[in-house]
């Protein structure tokens, strides 16, 4: 059961938190600067262990999308994404 949980559409669970949080930056529900849900609530929503969420909020940091600050929280970061969609 934990393995089918684990790749839900025949994908990797941190990716489809990622995917999930792209996807409202694409429709707009998440501007530059709007709060990402925590690291816990991802957890929850997606029903992933805590150490999943964060590999996904650690992948997308990496990658420009989001911006994360210890005590903070987790933010859109905005134009890097956009940039490297619609320009390879």
């Amino acid at each position: 059961m934990a393995e089918k949980q684990k790749h839900r559409n025949g994908m990797p669970a941190y990716q489809r938190i990622q995917s999930t949080i792209r996807k409202r930056i694409e429709s707009g529900q998440l501007r530059t600067g709007d709060p990402v849900a925590s690291e816990r609530d991802l957890a929850k929503i997606h029903q992933v262990s805590l150490m999943t969420a964060r590999h996904a909020l650690a992948t997308l940091e990496q990658e420009g999308i989001v911006e994360r600050r210890r005590g903070i929280g987790t933010s859109h970061f905005g134009i890097p994404y956009l940039v490297r969609k619609n320009y390879p």
